[in-house]
């Protein structure tokens, strides 16, 4: 059975897709447009619970029915979206980005791909482009809680429990465990459901049970606009380049600093490897040009111009912490290049990931320069 219209959430679906949009576009007013997904999950956890709540009290609710509803509604569009990007893949993608683009797409059949993106997060992860069915985590997290809700809700009803104060402890442990762990574990707060459920669950609990509204308009609109105003700060929390760069180093000297109280050694691995383009794509292009991927490399001082801030940044924390530190770019370039292959080999997998088997063949000048660091302390 479907909920009347409700012109509002519309509104609030038109106002969070927004951000969104202009985050795709690299709108500046827009960095952290991806606040949207949360509103999202509130509007998913509130209408999906008002569905199952008034179903269960006028006896019709069918479990069969409310999943075939959702696959009648979500698997066509799914389809299509990944059929679209497969053809695109096969068009444009290397064989290794090929069979990732696979592999994702086997997730979002079965609505996991959040946490294969989750297993796959970390340095050796491949840059976005080359997943195009990334966004799919979110609907991952969504059909997960579909599962979950109905079930919970039928048990709750059929024990004669009050659901509200059940599904009220569940989202309060949810965003305890998010708020206490999300900065030791942030790729697993951002992709998994247990630290996305009270998103959720903050939009069933009103669901649940029927809260008065204002009777005044001009109060109805200042609560509207009040809760614009607490989206606005996170989307527009990280401004520029120079802001991001800020803001990871303010958070990294104060992981170095509980690490350096607890009397813990640090050492700091930068910087961030950049080639400035797609090295297997553009040593594809050259071979198709006749040239030698050999000769691919990126100027010294472009690559300085793009690391400074973050070389400077770095080399003050390991002056004020007393830190040991390895310079990544002194292992990789020379006083004009720093070359994007070694010995055949692609140092670099997207643009700012190693290969494993450059890794490999850059471990001894890793381990030489441990040494030395080893003697000097």
């Amino acid at each position: 059975m479907s909920l009347r219209y409700r012109p509002e959430i519309d509104g609030l679906r038109a106002v969070a897709v927004l951000p969104v949009v202009a985050f795709r576009f690299g709108a500046p007013w827009a960095p952290g447009g991806f606040v949207a997904v949360d509103v999202f999950f509130v509007i998913s956890g509130f209408l999906m619970t008002s569905i199952i709540r008034r179903e269960l009290g006028e006896g019709t609710f069918s479990l069969a029915g409310f999943y075939e509803r959702r696959i009648r509604r979500i698997l066509p569009a799914l389809f299509v979206v990944i059929v679209a990007s497969l053809t695109a893949a096969m068009a444009l993608f290397l064989p290794h980005h090929l069979r990732d683009a696979g592999q994702s797409a086997a997730a979002a059949t079965f609505f996991a791909s959040n946490v294969l993106f989750w297993l796959e997060a970390g340095y050796l992860d491949a840059a976005a482009y080359t997943k195009p069915l990334l966004h799919t985590w979110s609907l991952a997290i969504e059909e997960q809680f579909y599962i979950f809700v109905p079930l919970i809700l039928m048990a709750l009803a059929t024990l004669n429990r009050q659901a509200i104060l059940w599904v009220g402890g569940l989202t309060a442990a949810s965003f305890a465990l998010s708020a206490a762990t999300t900065t030791i574990m942030p790729t697993a707060a951002y992709y998994l459901l247990p630290w996305r459920a009270w998103e959720m669950g903050v939009g069933a609990l009103p669901a649940l049970k029927s809260w008065p509204l204002p009777h005044r308009r001009a109060l109805r609109e200042s609560v509207m606009a009040g809760g614009l105003l607490l989206i606005r700060p996170r989307s527009d929390a990280l401004s520029d380049g120079a802001d991001r760069t800020t803001f990871f180093l303010d958070r990294l000297e104060k992981a170095i600093r509980r690490l350096r109280g607890a009397g813990t050694q640090v050492m700091l691995v930068f910087p961030l490897p950049e080639a400035g383009q797609p090295v297997p794509e553009a040593a594809a292009r050259t071979l198709v040009r006749g040239g030698d991927p050999e000769d691919l490399s990126i100027s010294r001082e472009r690559f300085d111009g793009r690391a400074a801030g973050v070389i400077e940044g770095y080399d003050r924390l390991m002056e004020d912490y007393d830190l040991l530190g390895v310079r990544v770019d002194r292992l990789l370039c020379d006083n004009r290049n720093c070359d994007l292959f070694l010995d055949g080999t692609p140092l670099f997998r997207d643009t700012n990931h190693l290969t494993e088997t450059a890794a490999y063949k850059l471990a001894p000048q890793f381990t030489r320069a441990l040494r030395e660091l080893e003697t000097i302390q």
